[in-house]
């Protein structure tokens, strides 16, 4: 089983042995210089057990970043193709080097929230969801000794045996909202967006670590659930997150109608991309989320796991690893998604096309309603009020419109995606609605 790679500046050896610890205490394997043997040929075992990682953790410093050992591990990870988990302990902003990843701040000298723990053991392929109990864990190593630096300690332990791993549960929504709702694990992988906004021409492959996805796109019925619970849609809290969502909530007391009769089992429409990030604040707070911390502006407080997807979280979802272009395979099939075609003419329940089904089970990707994805169409980041993607084309379009590729709209208010896909000349669409990811960086 591979293990995690920590890399670091030996000054910040207190930070990174912290860590190391928290992330073996989670089920999570990991290699950090402090389990060298004495003796032992130093840059050859660190390039061992970097090539040998799952993942590589970069803590960023000013001191790491002036550091020659940690720039050609982040380089040698990258040429590997590992995927790659920045953390700023010190500094204004990420190095250019990872600005196009997700990173995550931890400049208060905390510890990552749990959603990085579990991005991790995805990455890693532990299983999730199984119930199963983890053994004892050995004692941690000793932390480097003041002053030795990227050298081998005096005292190690040898023969080093990875700690067990506890299965990840995914968040238990049964009891909140009503059926259908299941969640599907997506393995880690790639995607390949098509140039357009913060994608540059000829395109960009992003690596995407492992999440989960909901099954389905949010109903009516499920939706109905926050706008009349007590503390939901009327709540404040779940829309303080940013100036505009306050703002845009303050003129919009109540939702907008669900469109086509607000069938119970139907995707929830009419929904602004605000309603959408405040529905999973909201139902964050109705499961376990350890060590909370203050929401960033993105719409995600720090130990927030559920969130809307990012655009590459959604397309890897919809579109699995060889590339196809339907979520079913690369042929077009009207039987296998709501669009013009079908003559339906309005929106069709979330489980009505079991054919149309992803190469991980995610359901009406293709077809039957947009939906709001969490980054921002021209910037990739997640604040603001910019365009934001919305996945896949609507009952309304052409059968091209349902290939797998997402699409900028005018502003979060939105309830009309109308911006221009990236590979597809200006097109009307009708409806946005939501869906669900987990486990987000």
């Amino acid at each position: 089983m591979s293990h995690v790679f920590i890399s670091y500046s030996h000054k910040d050896s207190e930070y990174a042995h912290k860590l190391a610890d928290a992330l073996k205490e989670a089920g999570v394997e990991v290699w950090i210089d402090g389990r060298i043997d004495y003796g032992t040929a130093w840059p050859r075992v660190i390039q061992e057990n970097l090539d040998a990682s799952g993942a590589f953790v970069v803590v960023m410093t000013p001191r790491s970043y002036d550091s020659d050992w940690v720039q050609n591990e982040l380089n040698r990870a990258k040429r590997k193709r590992i995927p790659i988990f920045p953390l700023l302990l010190e500094g204004d902003e990420p190095w250019l080097s990872v600005e196009a990843l997700q990173y995550v701040d931890v400049r208060n000298g905390a510890l990552p929230p749990p959603r990085f723990f579990m991005a991790l053991r995805g990455v890693l392929r532990l299983s999730i969801g199984s119930g199963e109990t983890a053994p004892p864990q050995p004692s941690p190593p000793a932390p480097l000794p003041k002053g030795e630096g990227r050298k081998p300690p005096p005292e190690t332990r040898a023969g080093f045996k990875p700690a067990p791993t506890t299965p990840l549960q995914l968040p238990d929504l049964s009891a909140i909202l009503p059926p259908p709702f299941e969640w599907c694990p997506i393995p880690a992988g790639q995607v390949t967006l098509e140039e357009g906004g913060y994608v540059p021409k000829g395109g960009q492959t992003f690596d995407v670590p492992a999440f989960a996805m909901a099954k389905y796109p949010i109903t009516n019925a499920q939706f109905d659930v926050f706008v009349k619970a007590k503390d939901g849609y009327a709540d404040p809290q779940w829309w303080d997150y940013s100036d505009d969502a306050k703002a845009w909530r303050e003129k919009n007391a109540t939702p907008e109608a669900p469109a086509f009769g607000g069938v119970g089992d139907h995707p929830r429409v009419n929904v602004t991309w605000y309603e959408a990030a405040a529905f999973c604040r909201w139902l964050n707070s109705k499961v376990p989320t350890p060590n909370p911390s203050p929401f960033d502006g993105e719409g995600r407080r720090g130990g927030d796991i559920i969130t809307l997807p990012t655009e590459q979280q959604w397309q890897r979802a919809a579109q699995g690893d060889d590339g196809r272009a339907y979520p079913w395979g690369s042929d077009f099939d009207a039987k296998s998604c709501n669009i013009d075609e079908s003559g339906i003419g309005k929106t069709t329940p979330v489980t009505a096309y079991p054919n149309g089904a992803s190469p991980f089970g995610v359901m009406d990707m293709a077809g039957n309603v947009w939906e709001w994805c969490l980054t921002d169409y021209n910037t990739v980041k997640r604040a603001g009020r910019e365009a934001r993607p919305c996945g896949k084309g609507v009952f309304t379009n052409h059968p091209i419109c349902s290939k797998l590729s997402l699409y900028p709209t005018s502003h979060p208010l939105a309830l009309t995606p109308s911006g221009a896909p990236r590979h597809l000349p200006r097109i009307q669409g009708r409806t946005a609605a939501t869906r669900m990811g987990t486990f987000v960086l």
